[in-house]
């Protein structure tokens, strides 16, 4: 097997791929060396991503109403908007009809506690992994301005644990799935190469 690496061909016996299954064997593979059901199950693979990476610079740590000083807690991965099921579903639902959670999940990290290298002194990052927003939002699609209303959503939805997050926040950068997918080449900017059920 021979794959062209930034111009050069470079042969080898055995080939792993850490990209999707589409692009792996959709672009990287020969078609006449797959079988045709092995082909039909990865076309058959769900790709839709219900979530939007949005990457937050903050002048100072968050302070949580449950559990206010600096401590362990501020280095676990931290949900928020998940109280029950039947506001997951109804944040499902939002995007099910092509529009962002009005409130979403949040699945946020600290990496900045652990790795004080990520920021400058007394400021940290925050990841926060959001749930659920559509590939494309009916109407207007992803604009700069419908990217803002969902961080804005989402600092907001923050604050109701964390009074003052908002006012922490210096920057931050949101990514959707279509940027996931441009950016990374995570086909339909799904982080988990697709639905494992589906095929």
């Amino acid at each position: 097997t021979a794959l062209p690496i930034y111009g050069t061909e470079i042969g080898a016996s055995i080939v792993l791929s850490n990209a999707t299954p589409q692009v792996t064997f959709g672009s990287l593979v020969a078609q006449d060396v797959l079988p045709d059901d092995f082909r039909r199950e990865i076309a058959g693979i769900d790709y839709s991503s219900p979530a939007t990476k949005i990457n937050v610079a903050l002048d100072r740590l968050p302070s949580f109403e449950a559990h206010p000083q600096p401590g362990p807690h501020l280095g676990c991965t931290i949900h928020i908007g998940c109280e029950n099921m039947a506001s997951l579903h109804a944040a499902y639902l939002d995007a099910e009809c092509g529009r962002s959670s009005s409130v979403p999940l949040v699945e946020m990290t600290i990496p900045s506690v652990y790795d004080p290298w990520l920021a400058p002194p007394g400021r940290h990052v925050a990841s926060l992994f959001v749930q659920y927003t559509p590939y494309a939002p009916r109407g207007s699609g992803w604009t700069s301005e419908t990217k803002n209303e969902l961080a804005d959503r989402v600092f907001d939805l923050i604050d109701r644990y964390a009074p003052g997050f908002t006012a922490s926040v210096v920057g931050f950068e949101v990514l959707t799935p279509p940027d996931l997918e441009a950016i990374f080449g995570l086909t339909g900017g799904n982080i988990f190469h697709g639905d494992r059920k589906s095929g």
